[in-house]
């Protein structure tokens, strides 16, 4: 078949209708050669669980796609109908041979229910009447990248991709790199291959402009209560707001001058008011008025404050 009748794009429906992204504008991943031998179905391997990245699976191969892609399940998942499938091209550096991590010395997460311990492939593969793909359909070739235990970067959190974070190169296995985010617990490492696009040099953040996250502190030895939590929290950050609210929503009394004087005595515990006494209170409570910024003086009185202290005198 010739490259033309092989390229959609020369099909009457690409042409009228998808002509603005047409096949060839794609690069493919690698040019895969299946003459020899190639992958099929059934066929188990040990592969990065997109789920949970920190870990290696066993797993099988369910669907056998064009241009070198593979449809995998990891073993003992509780689907059945291939809901839990993942895609990975046959190139790609997360999927390796069976015995892989057995000889990097790489911890190898067992299928659901699986009992013997340490796992074993031979006795696997006999149990399951299954066979391992052939290690010389995985890409393993290893650039001298450089990478060493202990340094330093920067890193995309895979299971939330809009955060960067501060990370440590755990272990290099090959082009496999190990990676931990700095403050947080090993269950959150991730695998990674040493040409991802998502691992970056120290200061790349900076440079760009993009949001850091710095490394999560230790927690106390005692820690709060959810309770004294919250009530740090609350004085740190809202009192003042919630003092202003009060006072916005505080409701304003508005009557004649005796009925609140009334009451007022009434809550000090004295039964007859005294006309002395009224006026003192009314000067009182005018002067608790006056003192406050945000509000004007009453109209409620009929004579200013002087004009009834000097009433009082005479």
């Amino acid at each position: 078949m010739s490259e033309r009748r092989c390229d959609m794009s020369h099909h009457p429906t690409f042409r009228k209708i998808y002509c603005d992204a047409v096949p060839y504008l794609f690069k493919k991943v690698r040019a895969v050669y299946t003459e020899g031998g190639w992958f099929e179905e059934g066929m188990k391997l040990e592969a990065i669980d997109p789920l949970n990245l920190g870990n290696i699976c066993v797993a099988t191969i369910c669907k056998v796609l064009l241009d070198g892609y593979l449809m995998i399940c990891v073993d003992g998942g509780p689907s059945t109908d291939g809901s839990d499938w993942f895609c990975y091209h046959a190139s790609s550096h997360a999927i390796f041979p069976a015995t892989f991590c057995r000889k990097n010395d790489i911890e190898l997460t067992p299928p659901k229910g699986y009992e013997a311990q340490p796992f074993d492939w031979e006795s696997y593969l006999e149990k399951t009447k299954s066979k391992a793909a052939p290690a010389r359909l995985f890409n393993m070739d290893c650039p001298n990248h450089g990478f060493k235990v202990g340094m330093k970067l920067e890193a995309v959190d895979l299971m939330e991709p809009r955060l960067i974070c501060v990370a440590t190169v755990k272990r290099v296995v090959h082009r496999l790199l190990s990676i931990h985010f700095n403050g947080w617990d090993s269950e959150y490492d991730q695998w990674v291959d040493c040409e991802s696009p998502d691992i970056y040099p120290v200061g790349w953040c900076e440079l760009t402009g993009y949001q850091l996250q710095p490394p999560v502190s230790a927690e106390p030895n005692t820690p709060l209560k959810g309770k004294e939590a919250t009530k740090k929290k609350k004085k740190q950050f809202g009192k003042k707001r919630k003092r202003i609210s009060s006072t916005k929503t505080r409701p304003v009394r508005q009557g004649s001058k005796k009925p609140l004087l009334e009451e007022d005595l009434q809550a000090l515990g004295v039964s007859e008011p005294v006309s002395d006494d009224i006026i003192a209170v009314c000067v009182k409570e005018e002067h608790q008025d006056m003192s406050s910024p945000e509000r004007s003086p009453s109209p409620q009185l009929p004579l200013p404050i002087d004009s009834i202290k000097q009433e009082r005198d005479n």
